[in-house]
């Protein structure tokens, strides 16, 4: 367990290293809780931590979502930008396709022209 502040969190191992395993350049998924102790009581979240290597920076892009948000979104079909609006557009799109903001950028500076 890693303290931050008032909370803590705690890792739920679903193989070894505590991930889900994933292909060379594909995100992976680590399931993490968060404990906040409150004055009436204990509140446990839920959270899904979505990482990966990015392919042109080396860098690993992370980007957390409380499991309640992503099973409305993959399960029960609603839109991202409806659940998640205080994401950025970058992020959104990494948790959709699993690609970075980088590697989008290097994309489209490929592309020719009149494709813009």
């Amino acid at each position: 367990m890693r303290r931050l502040g008032a909370f803590a969190w705690l890792s739920l191992a679903t193989n070894p290293k505590g991930c889900y395993r994933a292909k060379d350049g594909a995100a992976r998924m680590k399931t993490e809780v968060q404990v906040v102790e409150r004055p009436n009581g204990v509140e446990v979240t839920r959270w899904l931590r979505f990482e990966k290597l990015c392919t042109i920076t080396k860098k690993a892009h992370r980007v957390h979502v409380r499991f309640e948000d992503w099973k409305r979104i993959n399960i029960d079909g609603e839109l991202i930008q409806n659940i998640l609006p205080h994401y950025t557009e970058c992020d959104r799109e990494f948790l959709i396709s699993g690609i970075t903001p980088a590697e989008w950028d290097a994309m489209e500076a490929a592309m020719p022209e009149e494709m813009k």
